[in-house]
């Protein structure tokens, strides 16, 4: 099993969410109005996925233990809201966009189980590293889905908010 120390995975964040980030700003043909809303809808998903990451740890559905003893572990969230909500928020701009309303839930639904994979796997990938321990049981699955959802859903209406509905603005040619 590969070992990954919390420097590493940090580091790898770092250089990994910006790369998907402007591939995706690219890719979806946003305009700047759209980046920079999708910049906030980042934060956004940040911001709740260390709520939820905090109320999951208090209840004991899930810990970071490779993490506990660093003082920096808030920085996960950047490179995460980043790519969460910054990259794939974009993704789900454009997806409401071209299929409307099902589209949009559509996506909601796809995240939250590509979340919930993307976590138990990646925790059972790098096992050793001991970066993301689940309890055992439904209710850590349900509730990560949950996470993924809100923490995607937040970004969305950050998105609206900012730059308006899916189909407001024209696409950067």
């Amino acid at each position: 099993m590969p070992t990954l120390t919390p420097r590493q995975a940090l580091l790898i964040g770092f250089i990994v969410a910006p790369l998907l980030f402007g591939l995706s700003a690219y890719f979806t043909r946003a305009n700047r109005k759209r980046i920079l809303a999708a910049l906030l809808a980042a934060l956004a998903f940040g911001l709740g996925n260390l709520l939820w990451d905090q109320l999951a740890f208090r209840v004991g559905w899930w810990s970071y233990p490779a993490f506990q003893d660093n003082n920096w572990w808030p920085v996960l969230y950047i490179p995460s809201g980043l790519v969460a909500g910054g990259a794939f928020g974009l993704i789900g701009w454009r997806v409401t966009r071209r299929y409307g309303r099902a589209g949009f839930v559509i996506f909601i639904l796809i995240w939250s189980i590509w979340g919930i994979i993307h976590d138990f796997g990646g925790g059972a990938a790098f096992q050793s590293s001991n970066l993301m321990a689940f309890a055992p049981g439904p209710v850590p699955v349900i509730a990560d889905g949950i996470l993924y959802a809100t923490c995607q859903l937040a970004a969305q209406g950050i998105l609206c908010l900012v730059a308006g509905p899916a189909n407001a603005d024209p696409l950067r040619t």
